[in-house]
């Protein structure tokens, strides 16, 4: 379903590395965003008038104010860390679809991931198969290794691993991981928004890099 009007997005987790940037690709589309966090974000689009704060975390998120309407939330809560899978990587994405629920948002846009050690990629599956189970409409993204300036080891990890890949051999675990610009996945992101209303959509690894290198030409 193609929705055309000016879409009001809660975007969780919105001041972290995607999320920042998913923000600057809404609001050039006119988007109307709220963003959920324990602190609020540093840079100035963050006080831009289409953009407002909402001040807490996925776990205390149920007094959100139930009079407000959404088109769409974006789920980018998540880490890497082992100690935290369980609870930011699963218990959070639970979290997520109940506030979704409670705020009558239609379509659910999980953040998931293509590649990594094998208890992460567990802990994204399970969240991703609650999505299927739970939401109506959904939007489930598996980037692989996300790099941009606001995160300055990202950036060497990147020439490291294209490196690699330039060699005529090599594990195809980098394939795997595949490095793309946190920006323009963002921009991917967001274009989706409208065309994966009301559908289920995933977006893989290589349909992302399919959709870059087309607006690149």
């Amino acid at each position: 379903m193609l929705l055309r009007r000016r879409m009001k997005l809660l975007i969780l987790g919105g001041n972290g590395f995607l999320g920042q940037e998913l923000i600057q690709s809404a609001i050039k589309k006119d988007y109307d965003v709220t963003y959920l966090s324990r602190h609020s974000g540093n840079g100035p689009i963050f006080s831009h008038p289409k953009v407002t704060y909402l001040k807490g975390d996925i776990f205390h998120a149920l007094s959100c104010d139930k009079e407000q309407t959404y088109d769409c939330v974006i789920d980018c809560v998540g880490t890497i860390h082992p100690k935290y899978l369980q609870s930011l990587n699963v218990d959070a994405t639970k979290e997520a679809i109940i506030l979704s629920q409670k705020l009558s948002i239609k379509h659910f846009v999980y953040i998931s991931a293509n590649s990594g050690f094998s208890s992460y990629l567990r802990s994204k599956e399970k969240a991703e198969r609650m999505v299927k189970e739970k939401a109506s409409s959904y939007l489930i993204v598996k980037p692989g290794l996300l790099f941009g300036p606001k995160r300055p080891m990202s950036l060497l990890l990147m020439f490291f691993f294209k490196m690699i890949l330039l060699l005529p051999i090599h594990p195809s675990v980098i394939d795997e991981i595949y490095p793309l610009d946190v920006r323009k996945v963002a921009e991917v992101i967001i274009a989706h928004l409208e065309k994966s209303y009301g559908e289920k959509t995933i977006l893989s690894l290589n349909d992302l890099k399919g959709t870059i290198l087309a607006i690149q030409k």
